[in-house]
């Protein structure tokens, strides 16, 4: 590709209209290499805005993502000579994402030479904590807004991050779960930090488990050291955590805190989960698909349904070849059966990642329609020309707002429910009759929180950072 003027970056949307770049080395959803190496085919030259986002970027990759962007600037300011220098020394190689530092101090000489440079190196931008982003949009609560950085702040303070936050409340519940069940009183012993909790956080807006996180628990941070009473003990594989042994269900114990802290700080998420989780299985009773409208009209469905397997053996040339295929799991009417544990598991991350994939169609149309500039969309990842930084943070704001400003997501969702099973069933005074006469009752929607989210998110610096 050393020789091509510009190509293409080529996407596909999967069925809740979430897109992903087509399968390639070089695309901006790849590793930090492909980053460092794609720039827009069209630049500018870089104005007062450009270049300061620039500098954060700079910083961000250095692994200065945590501190306020007015730190950031500072950092870059005071180590703009060894910046200058790179890559005749070693300061590139310290930083988080080596080759995407590199990329950006390249950049900045570039500009130093010749202010009127015409930048084209990408400005990626990350929402935080993404699922919770849109789950505390539901709920409008602002004790959760706040956490995730929906609420108003300045250049001056450092970003939020729940994950921090909740390290504390998880070592107290360590301390209580000991004084009831003493036999895990090693957990005392394990320096529980962010990273150690972070993954498995994040992941519970997407259908993780307690045993989800258990299983990412052992995979990252712990190895099998040995056999005690026939029992596995298990030590953290870097000592940061504490020289420290624990059982199975230690972590087992351990896990569930992690799963339970994030509700228990924050009831209205626990009461919209439990309202989606319902709502799902009463859809499940009436063997009936989940279905909702996004708000710009995509129709999705979700419907998994059970699956039984089988092989087939066949003899080509000569070989035995086994195939192993597999087919729908029926009722006496011949019925595809659903998957009832799948389909309460799916729902909530697929929901959110169809409303992840309304905020990019709202903000693109709105970027094409009014502004014309390029923009690369990834998910919760946007990649912009630094002088558009601040008005893409705008625009994905505007974007969000658009989609939960007037509170009214669980309504539609709700009202749509109801519509579906009316045409099926009969509905009235908050149960549902099916066809043989069986009553369930319809889930009471979830009380929200008073948030104004316009006023919060729209003075937010860190929505996007």
């Amino acid at each position: 590709m050393i020789n091509v003027d510009e190509f293409f970056l080529t996407v596909f949307a999967d069925w809740r209209g979430r897109m992903y770049t087509s399968r390639s080395v070089l695309n901006m959803q790849g590793g930090e290499l492909a980053r460092g190496l794609i720039v827009f085919s069209k630049g500018e030259i870089l104005n007062d805005i450009g270049l300061r986002a620039l500098k954060v970027y700079t910083a961000n990759a250095y692994g200065l993502d945590k501190k306020s962007k007015k730190d950031r600037i500072n950092w870059v300011d005071k180590n703009f000579n060894d910046i200058m220098d790179v890559p005749n020394n070693n300061i590139w190689l310290s930083a988080d994402e080596p080759v995407l530092f590199l990329a950006c101090c390249l950049e900045l000489q570039k500009y130093n030479k010749n202010h009127n440079y015409i930048s084209t190196l990408p400005i990626l931008l990350d929402a935080t904590c993404n699922g919770l982003q849109h789950l505390s949009g539901i709920a409008h609560d602002l004790n959760l807004a706040e956490r995730v950085n929906i609420s108003p702040s300045t250049d001056d303070n450092a970003p939020n991050d729940i994950y921090s936050d909740l390290v504390q409340p998880i070592r107290d519940s360590i301390k209580s779960l000991v004084e009831i069940k003493p036999q895990h009183y090693n957990l005392l012993k394990l320096n529980v930090q962010r990273k150690l909790i972070k993954r498995g956080i994040m992941t519970i807006t997407y259908g993780v488990t307690v045993k989800g996180i258990l299983d990412q628990l052992l995979s990252e941070y712990f190895y099998r050291f040995g056999l005690v009473d026939k029992h596995y003990v298990y030590r953290p594989k870097d000592d940061e955590f504490g020289d420290v042994c624990l059982t199975f269900k230690d972590l087992y114990a351990l896990s569930d805190i992690i799963y339970n802290t994030l509700f228990r700080s924050h009831p209205i998420l626990n009461n919209i989960m439990e309202y989606f989780q319902s709502m799902v299985e009463l859809i499940n009773n009436l063997n009936l698909a989940v279905q909702w409208v996004t708000p710009y009209g995509l129709v999705l469905n979700q419907k998994y349904c059970k699956f039984t397997k089988y092989d087939i053996t066949s003899v080509m040339q000569g070989t035995r070849k086994k195939i192993t295929l597999k087919k729908y799991e029926v009722d006496p009417d011949n019925i595809p059966l659903i998957n009832k544990d799948k389909q309460i598991n799916s729902f909530i991350p697929n929901f959110i990642h169809s409303m992840d994939a309304t905020n990019i169609v709202l903000l693109i149309k709105r970027v094409n329609n009014e502004f014309k500039f390029d923009v690369v969309t990834i998910h919760d990842c946007f990649g912009v020309h630094a002088n558009n930084v601040d008005l893409l943070s705008y625009l994905v704001k505007e974007s969000f707002i658009g989609i939960y400003g007037n509170k009214d997501s669980i309504d539609k969702f709700h009202a749509h429910m109801l519509e579906n099973m009316k045409a099926v069933y009969t509905v009235c005074d908050g149960v549902v009759i099916d066809g043989k006469g069986n009553t369930f009752s319809i889930p009471q929607k979830p009380v929200l929180g008073e948030m104004d989210l316009r006023a919060q998110l729209l003075e937010s610096k860190y929505f996007i950072n």
